[in-house]
């Protein structure tokens, strides 16, 4: 190529001679010398080429090329310029241009550059990125943007994504950002920089918790991430969550720890949460840390005295921070308040003006000021304040607390009730804010709400009278009276002559069958408060539940002679009466305290009931019917009639008296229940549901109400409803376990499986010993995907029902996605023995077995999901797979046969078949399921490549050898099939071809030491020791511990002469393996031709003697006894070789050889017709037992070899000699005269000799 290059130069340098103004001459001859890297002669043709001809694109294109590589970089962006310029759609010039302009820096002609070729060629990827980088480099952010979407379109790549993201920050695009940072984490979770990223964009987007969470995963990632740290406890800060905030800035500082800013707003975290302390020290830190005066460590400082009551110190260090930024509002706040406490009350009041002047929306200063206002009492002030720093900072626990309080003392429950349930969420610690809530709650007469705060309030602050008493009262509201007792007790503990607390303690004990600690209690209240009338029919009730009827009508007795007429204490004996059964006397009183108040409607309600329970239900009716003829717009008589006739199964009339009652009084949550339950037995469950609704929402804590609802809304098919009336039931009655179990199954048809699934199991809580909902339970979480969370409550289910089928596949189910194996195999076994006549089950069991690696039993599953229904498809070719890697081939056999007699034209079951009969060494069966197999599918490679492998086993090498070539053919460059192909070839004695294919696979795979050791042979049989040992060589630097390949690198050498390096060899790998036979062999053969006949001898006799049955080895050692001239001893071994079986045409030539020295001529004929026979073919065999039967005088018997070696060697003279001698010798002249008359044609001089021996006597 050289060459003709150079012809090609000298014949383009005399054209510029002949033409010195052709362009293109010039042009040719500077791409020949780009071409020979002769760059700088290049330049120079291609500048004279455009110097005639300037508007040659190609030319300006291959001088900037060439300018290029000699660093010419100005004169290659120029010359590139130009080619683009002469032809504006040269897509190579514009991309040489765009890369030769930014390598020099000029970056805006580099991206016009790459604009241009990426018009011309939108599918380069490659330009797109590139330009985007230099955009985004030059600040061109939005085009930038354009350019690396499209990059990302073509290819989505994870480094680009950053780019693009830093491009839309700097854009501040941030919804776009965010979500590209969403992709980014796609395909890296664990970048830093895309956490960074999205946290950056989510608090631009004021997404405040995301981004918090976004940088937590950063500083996960990277701990010493400061800036993260940072981020992170401002975020803290600004959502108000200042526990969280602490622990943030204290991670923040430890990162940062000179930075004031930080300690300044770690201060003011610790000052909201009251650590007044170690605020001071943040500020102190601070101030020490601050190049400036820092008005804002100041402030704080002195907020932190003013919290200590250090005023004069606090007043000391806000005088400061008013001096160094007079507009610090929080400043002259709390500068205020140190006044105040100092008694400097004018200048308060001007220093908290100043402040709310200077930050009228400032929360910390609206704080302060409403602080000191309701320290003045001035509550409206204080709460127009409190309002405005919520509505800047809505998540300020102590101002929403102090809202609360100051709306709770204006008796604007309802308003209170936000602002509270607000700072017990953002504080759940703070005690006062629990307990202003449940205050509130009672109020407002909803006590299960107001329980749960009082209860939360009682956990921070266990010895709190009010909280205690307010319980107690809350819980004897809901009827709850043990734990009501409980509370009153704990109460009763602070202050043990608490009266009224002993007298709610009393009805709470009488209530729940403590009758005589009740009368005790209810007696010592009594005794002290005798006008107390409700206690007197307290202990008169408690009384009744001892027997003690007398002794509670003596008590009500006793206080009627101190008032007759007192309607209580009449109206208290006939509850008393009426509690104790004695319904026609509590009839009686009933009817006096009528007389004496006829208009009591309560009088005559209770009467009615006494009738009621007297089973005087039409009576009752009557009564209360006659009652409300005379009161007819009495409500209550109306409603206690409605309940009687809905009891008494007048639906219809008790629905129509409800209805009137409801219209005049919609605000009766019981005549709204009432109404509802008419309703419903009617079948008008849709009103009822409505009427049901109105009812919770009267008596929030109507347990059967929000039941009922449910029901009605349940039968409608409005789960939505259903579940929202259940929720609030709970709230009301946690305990009930079948509403809970309801709202779970609301949840489940509402497709809300994490509530459903949160709602059962606190009923499993709740009722323990309730199994199904266990199972409910378990179920729901498998469908949920929670299979860990699923296995208790199944296990426990089974407890109630240990033979539930859909129990134990559940929990097998759970064990498996779980990957606890062992557990899914003991249930599905256990579903087998609940199911033994499910093929699926078994089959399942079988699987579950085979992952868990217990093949043995998975067989066994197969076997008898296969015995349990035989039609299953793929069952036996899989028990099959099984065995065979278990090594069971003979039973992997059986069920192959039967796949392969199943499905005759399944080719790749026969295959196997033919696989499992070659672990075997079932040779035959190989080669007809392998032929089989190729008579169906004639394309299959495994089964070609069977057939091959059984064919060489069996020795049929031809066709072996025709089976791989076709393999070699369908893939040359296998060398796997090469080397076979290679290894059948010189098996067969094919050595030339053998040669060829074991130079091939060598190519193929030079690090397979089989096939150079292959080679070696192949190299050897064709008579080229030299490239043997080389191959040979080879092999044993791959493999340095192969004995066989050591012993045949001796074996070369000494083929070679080269006996001392041979008996190294042969020493080396009688090392490695010292059973090895043919190296002890070939050592004694080396050291015998070295002429170390002892050293021979000694080695071969301990070989023989190591190995005596190896004829091979004896027969080298009668070879070295005949060298020494042991000839008896050689003898001896040629004949125990003999015995042994080892018919060697050597070992009977040496024999004869050693027979002949002795002089034992008839058994050297022996074994010379040993040899004759053994080796027809040649000569010497021939000649030799010849002359030795002539010695012999056995001329007739010489005969016959001397023929034999004339056929063999036709025109030999010395032949034709000695058996005319010897036809002559046996009597036959005439034959003998032949012989002679032929070896004159050949050899004159030789026929004259003969002549003359025959002439004389013989």
């Amino acid at each position: 190529m050289s060459e003709q290059l150079e012809e090609t130069l000298d014949r383009l340098k005399t054209q510029p001679l002949l033409h010195p103004n052709d362009p293109w001459k010039r042009f040719h001859l500077g791409r020949t010398l780009a071409r020979m890297g002769r760059p700088a002669e290049a330049a120079d043709a291609f500048r004279r080429s455009i110097k005639n001809k300037p508007d040659n694109s190609e030319a300006h294109y291959q001088l900037g090329l060439v300018a290029r590589e000699l660093g010419n970089t100005e004169e290659a962006a120029n010359a590139f310029g130009e080619s683009t310029k002469h032809q504006p759609d040269f897509f190579d010039g514009y991309v040489m241009l765009a890369e030769t302009a930014s390598a020099r820096g000029e970056n805006d002609r580099a991206v016009e550059a790459y604009d241009k070729a990426i018009r011309l060629n939108p599918q380069r990827n490659d330009l797109l990125v590139a330009a985007a980088r230099l955009r985004a480099k030059l600040e061109q952010h939005d085009l930038a943007v354009l350019a690396y979407e499209g990059a990302l379109n073509a290819q989505p790549d994870f480094e680009l994504m950053l780019e693009l993201g830093r491009s839309f920050a700097a854009l501040k695009r941030n919804e776009e950002l965010y979500s590209l940072m969403q992709r980014a984490l796609g395909l890296k979770h664990d970048s830093v920089e895309v956490w960074e990223q999205s946290g950056r964009s989510l608090r631009a987007l004021n997404r405040s918790d995301e981004a918090l969470d976004a940088f937590e995963r950063v500083l996960r990632l990277e701990a010493s991430h400061v800036e993260a740290a940072n981020e992170a406890a401002r975020i803290c800060r600004e959502l108000g969550r200042d526990d969280q905030a602490k622990s943030a800035y204290e991670r923040a500082r430890a990162l940062s720890p000179k930075d004031p800013d930080l300690a300044v707003e770690h201060g003011q975290v610790l000052l909201r949460l009251r650590e007044a302390e170690q605020a001071v020290a943040a500020f102190e830190h601070a101030q020490k840390h601050s190049e400036t005066p820092n008005g804002l460590a100041h402030a704080g400082l002195g907020a932190a005295y003013n919290s200590l009551a250090k005023y004069i110190e606090a007043a000391a260090e806000l005088e400061q921070a008013t001096t160094i930024d007079p507009r610090s509002g929080y400043a002259w706040a709390n500068l205020g308040v140190s006044y105040s406490k100092l008694n400097r009350r004018e200048e308060a009041t001007k220093a908290l003006e100043r402040a709310i002047e200077i930050n009228p929306s400032d929360p910390d200063v609206l704080d302060t000021f409403a602080n000191q206002q309701q320290a003045e009492g001035n509550l409206d002030k204080a709460l127009d304040a409190y309002r405005r720093s919520v509505k800047v900072r809505p998540e300020n626990p102590d101002a929403l607390l102090q809202m609360g309080t100051i709306l709770q003392g204006f008796a604007r429950y309802a308003e209170a009730l936000e602002p509270l349930q607000r700072a017990c969420e953002l504080r759940p610690e703070l005690a006062v804010a629990h307990q202003r809530l449940g205050e509130v709650f009672r109020s407002l007469e909803r006590h299960r709400e107001a329980i749960r705060a009082l209860e939360a309030a009682a956990q921070l602050q266990p010895t709190n009278f009010d909280v205690r008493v307010a319980l107690g009262l809350s819980y004897q509201k809901l009827g709850e009276h043990p734990v009501a007792v409980e509370h009153f007790q704990r109460a009763l503990e602070v202050k043990p002559e608490d009266l009224d607390v002993l007298g709610y303690l009393g009805t709470s004990q009488r209530v729940l069958g403590e009758t005589n600690q009740a009368i005790d209690t209810l007696k010592k209240t009594a005794s002290q408060r005798p006008e107390d009338v409700t206690t007197i029919a307290q202990l008169a009730l408690a009384q009744v539940a001892i027997g003690d009827t007398d002794g509670a009508e003596l008590t009500l007795r006793r206080g009627l002679k101190v008032d007759p007429n007192n309607p209580d204490l009449l109206l208290a004996l006939g509850q008393v009466h009426a509690s104790s059964g004695r319904h026609a006397e509590a009839v009686e009183c009933f009817e006096k305290v009528q007389w004496v108040q006829p208009d009591n409607a309560e009088v005559a309600r209770h009467l009615g009931g006494s009738l009621k329970d007297l089973g005087r239900t039409r009576e009752a009716i009557e009564t209360l019917s006659a009652v409300l003829q005379q009161h007819p717009h009495e409500v209550g008589i109306r409603f206690d009639l409605g309940k009687l006739l809905r009891f008494s199964g007048n639906a219809a009339d008790a629905a129509q008296n409800l209805a009137q009652v409801v219209a005049q009084r919609p605000d009766d949550g019981q005549a709204q229940f009432e109404m509802g339950s008419a309703l419903m037995t009617l079948g008008r469950t849709q009103e009822a549901a409505n009427h049901f609704r109105q009812a919770t929402r009267l008596i929030p804590d109507f347990a059967d109400a929000f039941r009922q609802a449910a029901a009605c809304f349940e039968q409608l098919g409005d789960h939505r409803s259903a579940m929202q009336a259940r929720k609030q039931l709970l709230g009301i009655a946690p305990d009930d376990v079948k509403s809970r179990q309801g709202l779970a199954r609301n949840y489940v048809a509402l497709d809300r499986l994490n509530e459903a699934i949160s709602e059962l199991t606190l009923a499993t809580q709740a009722a323990p010993e309730e199994f199904a909902l266990f199972g409910e339970l378990g179920g729901l979480l498998i469908r949920g995907g929670r299979f860990e969370e699923a296995i208790l409550p199944l296990r426990t289910a089974l407890k109630g029902e240990p033979e539930s089928r859909v129990l134990r596949a559940q929990l097998s189910s759970a064990y498996e996605r779980t990957g606890r194996k062992d557990e899914h195999i003991e249930q599905l076994e256990e579903l087998v023995r609940l199911a033994p006549s499910v093929a699926p089950l078994r089959l399942q069991l079988a699987e579950a077995r085979l992952d868990a690696k217990r093949t043995a039993g998975a067989i066994e599953a197969f076997e008898g999901a296969f015995g349990v229904d035989p039609t299953l498809p793929g069952i036996p070719a899989k028990i099959a797979d099984l065995l065979v890697s278990e090594g069971k081939h003979q039973q992997a056999i059986t069920w192959l046969e039967r796949v392969a007699a199943a499905e005759p034209g399944n080719a790749r079951g026969h295959v196997k078949l033919a696989r499992a009969y070659r672990e075997v060494s079932r040779w035959d069966d190989v080669g007809n399921e392998a032929r089989t197999a190729l008579n169906q599918n004639p394309a299959d490679v495994e089964a070609q490549e069977l057939l091959a492998e059984a064919s060489e086993r069996t020795g049929r090498l031809d066709q072996a050898i025709s089976a791989y070539q076709q393999l070699v053919e369908r893939s040359g460059q296998d060398p796997r099939l090469v080397y076979a192909l290679g290894r059948c070839l010189l098996k067969g004695g094919r050595a030339p071809e053998a040669k060829i294919r074991l130079d091939q696979a060598s190519k193929l795979d030079g690090n397979n030491a089989l096939i150079l050791f292959d080679l070696a042979r192949a190299q050897t049989a064709l008579g080229d020791p030299a490239a043997a040992l080389g191959s040979v060589d080879q092999a044993c630097a791959l493999d340095p511990d192969n004995a066989d390949y050591v012993r045949q690198r001796a074996a070369l050498l000494s083929a070679q002469g080269r006996h001392s390096e041979a008996i190294d060899s042969f020493r080396k790998a009688i090392s490695i393996d010292p059973s090895l036979v043919a190296a002890r062999t070939g050592l004694g053969l080396a050291l015998t031709h070295l002429g170390r006949d002892v050293e021979a001898t000694r080695e071969l006799e301990a070989a023989v003697e190591s190995s005596p049955n190896d004829g091979v080895l004896r027969a080298s050692l009668a070879f070295v006894y005949m060298r020494v001239g042991r000839l008896d001893e050689a003898l001896a071994a040629y004949q125990a070789t003999l015995e042994l079986g080892l018919e060697d045409p050597d070992i009977y030539a040496n024999t004869s050889r050693i027979l002949l020295q002795l002089g034992r001529l008839d058994e050297a004929v022996a074994a010379l017709r040993q040899v004759a026979l053994l080796r027809p073919n040649d000569l010497q065999a021939q000649l030799k037992l010849a002359s030795t039967l002539a010695r012999l005088g056995y001329y007739t018997e010489a005969v016959a070899p001397y023929q034999h070696a004339l056929r063999l060697s036709p025109r030999n003279p010395d032949v034709l000699f000695e058996l005319a001698l010897c036809f002559a010798r046996a009597g036959n002249m005439a034959a003998a005269q032949q012989q002679q008359y032929t070896l004159g044609s050949i050899d004159p001089g030789r026929a004259a000799e003969l002549e003359r021996a025959l002439s004389q006597p013989l």
